[in-house]
């Protein structure tokens, strides 16, 4: 656990640190649904920052049928969380790290990607710095690579995280890194809020909770609000948007990216 005792107060002065364009992310249900790639676009076409596909039980040729059906003016805001593979194949637009697969494959991404961002060495290390900023160029950076002696884009970087440790050491890794849970899961059912209030407004204020960091667990419309005061970046949703849709077909797209800033 951090401890926040010996932060000083100036750190601790209850600026708000907003960011420059909240970005909703909506994480596929991890079950095949029928009709979820018209969703997908839908949920695209109003404004949804990105998709996630998360199918932890699919094969790889299961989740190609599954990208072969979604229109390619899309593939560029979808990221894989399984069969990274799939990404360099369809030429999507980023990939997700997690318990399941922890690291890229080797020589997938050049070294040279990350630089412009630094890595603090400890919370003393970062509360330390009076003026920490994050650069958002760094998200929109279109470097070229090779990997397998094939030239291509570099992909979007993206991380699960369950701590405020996990986010400092691998701030410098990711464009994006998930936080969770922030509040108790909408679809998974006893699984409660992991942070407590005081911990989230002091990670906001010295700087660990940034434009990098997006909330996920629990979120809803209504929570938004909150998370822009809180300074995450954006947030990532599952159960809002997948509960009701297996229930009755309802997609709740519109209330999710009307509380949201436009970026």
């Amino acid at each position: 656990m951090i401890c926040f005792q010996n932060i000083s107060g100036d750190c601790l002065s209850g600026r708000v640190h907003s960011p420059v364009g909240f970005k909703p992310v909506v994480i596929s249900d991890p079950d095949f649904l029928n009709g979820e790639e018209d969703v997908f676009c839908r949920l695209l076409d109003a404004g949804v920052f990105r998709l996630h596909l998360r199918k932890p039980f699919a094969g790889i040729k299961e989740l190609s049928c599954l990208i072969e059906k979604i229109p390619q003016r899309y593939y560029s805001r979808i990221s894989l969380h399984d069969h990274h593979s799939l990404a360099l194949k369809y030429g999507l637009g980023g990939i997700h790290l997690n318990s399941r697969t922890p690291a890229l494959p080797e020589g997938l991404l050049s070294s040279e990607a990350f630089h412009s961002r630094e890595k603090p060495k400890s919370l003393e290390t970062l509360i330390s710095q009076e003026n920490l900023q994050t650069s958002d160029s760094f998200l929109s950076q279109e470097n070229l690579h090779v990997y397998d002696g094939l030239p291509y884009r570099r992909l979007s970087i993206s991380r699960s995280c369950h701590s405020l440790e996990e986010i400092i050491r691998y701030r410098s890794t990711a464009d994006y890194l998930f936080l969770s849970p922030v509040f108790d899961s909408v679809s998974k059912h006893g699984y409660p809020s992991g942070f407590s209030s005081e911990d989230l407004i002091r990670a906001r204020d010295c700087g660990i909770i940034d434009s990098h960091v997006f909330a996920l667990s629990g979120v809803t419309p209504e929570r938004i609000p909150l998370l822009q005061k809180l300074g995450f970046g954006g947030c990532a949703v599952l159960g809002h948007i997948w509960e009701p849709f297996k229930r009755n077909g309802y997609i709740p797209v519109e209330e999710l990216v009307s509380c949201t800033i436009t970026y």
